[in-house]
């Protein structure tokens, strides 16, 4: 397994133990919508969080596979989750 491999899947990872935390920790009373699971995704940080963790799955899966060009996942990545990425943490 490559490091770009490593990388990503621990980056999954985490991402995935922190979707699992916030599913824990907000639930509820504390969501925008009391009791309603899908009222998180109003929150641009759970949208980016949930997309990121999609986004290392992926990338994990593409780098073992040994694909070494997809331009529709390169595409979605430059449009799609980096630039939402940066928005998320910049605001």
């Amino acid at each position: 397994m490559s490091n770009k491999s490593i990388f990503h899947l621990a980056t999954f990872l985490l991402c995935v133990f922190t979707c699992y935390q916030d599913s824990q920790l907000v639930k509820g009373d504390k969501l925008p919508i009391k009791n309603n699971f899908w009222s998180r995704f109003v929150f641009l940080t759970n949208v980016d969080l949930y997309l990121q963790a999609i986004y290392h799955l992926i990338a994990f899966l593409l780098s073992i596979s040994g694909v070494r060009r997809n331009s529709v996942f390169d595409y979605f990545a430059r449009t799609i989750i980096g630039p939402l990425g940066v928005a998320t943490r910049i605001v």
